[in-house]
Order: structure tokens, then sequence, then C-alpha cells
């Protein structure tokens, strides 16, 4: 999980990927829900950034717009 599949995401598929630790999320929260928070908040700020994130067990891919497509 975390910084450990991103490791293997980028010698397997080439992907560079942004880890954030499940430390974060609130108590019962799913990655998806957070993440989706989190980018609705970036896109007010002006701040977003997309690409892959790993939180957990999950690879999120967040597009330009802001969409969230889960990859694993």
């Amino acid at each position: 999980t975390g910084s450990t599949l991103a490791t293997i995401l980028r010698a397997t598929k080439g992907i560079d990927a942004k880890v954030i630790p499940s430390t974060k999320l609130g108590k019962g929260e799913d990655p998806v829900s957070f993440l989706t928070k989190e980018v609705a908040q970036a896109k007010k700020d002006g701040t977003l950034q997309p690409g892959a994130v790993v939180i957990s067990n999950r690879v999120l891919i967040v597009d330009e717009q802001g969409n969230i497509t889960p990859l694993l």
C-alpha cells in the first residue's frame, strides 16, 4: 500500500503517483470520497494538479477537469 504501490506503479507502468497517507482520511472515509473533497477544494483555490494519486491500496487518476477515475 501507499509508497510501495507507488514504487511498483513507477517501475511497471511508468506512472509517477503522489502518495497521500491514509492517516489523512477521516474515520470510515473511503479514498474516493476523500480525494473528491480535496479535488473540489483545489479547483476552488485554482491549485488543481492532475495526475495519479495513491491512497492506501487505491490508485486514482485525476484529470485536468478534476474528474477522478480509479485505476486500481
